[in-house]
């Protein structure tokens, strides 16, 4: 017989709303870019902060 998997509705203690300091810069075809979020991602728990960054490459 086949297990029925168990659904888990949780947040699981993240916050609700994320907001961040975006930044972008053009080199010509080359756009860097990044965001670093003001507060850490979880209510409790583990201390992260999420960020990224990359680039973009663009004719125009």
């Amino acid at each position: 017989m086949a297990s029925v998997p168990v659904l888990v509705k949780s947040d699981f203690d993240l916050n609700r709303f994320k907001i961040s300091y975006i930044g972008e810069l053009s080199l010509g075809p080359v756009k860097l870019y990044g965001s670093l979020a003001t507060k850490n991602m979880w209510e409790k728990g583990l201390d992260i902060t999420p960020y990224n960054f990359g680039f973009r490459l663009s004719k125009w």
